[in-house]
């Protein structure tokens, strides 16, 4: 590991994130518009935010966050319950807050609490006032 003032990469690794608490987090959107939205309050509450529109890349990166803002209808054509399945079938950890603009119907919520029960939810009509809690809640 490379030598930073004085101290291991490592070392400094773990002294920014306790410092200034920046935990990374993924938002898989695919309105750009509301992607910026949410980036945006994301980032004013302290962490650092990517954005990918693309599940296939998102899914390639996403063990290395600490969490995911996911979209549950998207028009690529991979729905955000395909994306938990495929994140179980890897066995990826990171912890997940399904944002929708639609109710989840009885079913899937049913289907979410038996096979994903650490996922959050929250109706994208209200991000502005439950996004934040929901996020400290899930990583601090």
């Amino acid at each position: 590991m490379p030598e930073v003032f004085g101290g291991s990469w490592q070392f400094l690794q773990i002294h920014k994130i306790w410092v200034f608490g920046m935990n990374k987090i993924l938002i898989l959107e695919d309105d750009a518009d509301f992607a910026e939205i949410e980036k945006m309050l994301v980032e004013r509450a302290g962490y650092k935010v990517s954005v990918s529109m693309d599940p296939k890349k998102a899914l390639a990166i996403v063990k290395n966050y600490d969490l995911l803002l996911l979209d549950m209808i998207m028009v690529s054509g991979v729905s955000g319950r395909a994306f938990l399945a495929k994140m179980k079938e890897l066995k990826l950890k990171t912890p997940v807050i399904i944002v929708s603009g639609v109710a989840l119907s009885r079913v899937f919520s049913e289907e979410l609490a038996k096979y994903y029960p650490e996922a959050g939810f929250i109706q994208k009509t209200y991000v502005n006032t439950e996004l934040i809690p929901a996020i400290k809640e899930k990583i601090g």
